[in-house]
């Protein structure tokens, strides 16, 4: 009698220990995954604020003309140069435009 539920415990212990190794794996599986993933977005952040500074810096050095050729003028409106404009931009510079007929 004693025999068996010995065996009997050590059959529930084997199966308990089983069960909280599996847990603990799952846990760790887990656990780095969500790194992984916090990781590879932190690298995306940091990519793209590279890029966004090497576009600033692109934008700086580059210079542009007032004149704009004859076969791209519009008859009667005035050349606004980009300068002038506060954002500097195509959309803002049409709204400018339209607001000044």
């Amino acid at each position: 009698k004693t025999k068996r539920k010995i065996d009997k415990l050590l059959r529930i212990i084997i199966k308990t220990t089983k069960k909280l190794i599996s847990y603990r794996v799952t846990g760790y599986v887990l656990l780095a995954a969500v790194v992984l993933i916090v990781f590879m977005i932190i690298m995306s952040v940091s990519s793209c604020n590279k890029q966004t500074e090497k576009a600033s810096e692109t934008i700086e050095t580059t210079e542009a003309s007032a004149t704009i050729p004859d076969s791209y003028k519009i008859s009667g409106v005035p050349v606004i140069p980009q300068d002038i404009l506060k954002a500097g931009c195509e959309t803002y510079a049409c709204t400018m435009l339209l607001q000044y007929w």
